[in-house]
């Protein structure tokens, strides 16, 4: 669960596809620190996580004033 609903400018079908930081500030800190991995890779990669341990992927429901 999330809380506050997407980030400004981010569409429901953006997820997986398009990165937008909730705090850019924070953001842009762990990204200069090398604590980036890869920018908007998270939900390909539960994706990916889901496949390879046989799991079913979970259902994102994108409604205000929250993610679950």
């Amino acid at each position: 669960m999330t809380p506050g609903g997407l980030p400004a400018g981010m569409r429901e079908e953006d997820l997986g596809s398009r990165s937008v930081p909730r705090n850019p500030l924070l953001f842009n800190l762990l990204y200069r620190m090398k604590l980036v991995e890869q920018i908007g890779s998270g939900v390909r990669r539960i994706h990916d996580a889901c496949l390879e341990h046989g799991v079913a992927e979970p259902v994102i429901q994108v409604g205000s004033p929250q993610i679950g």
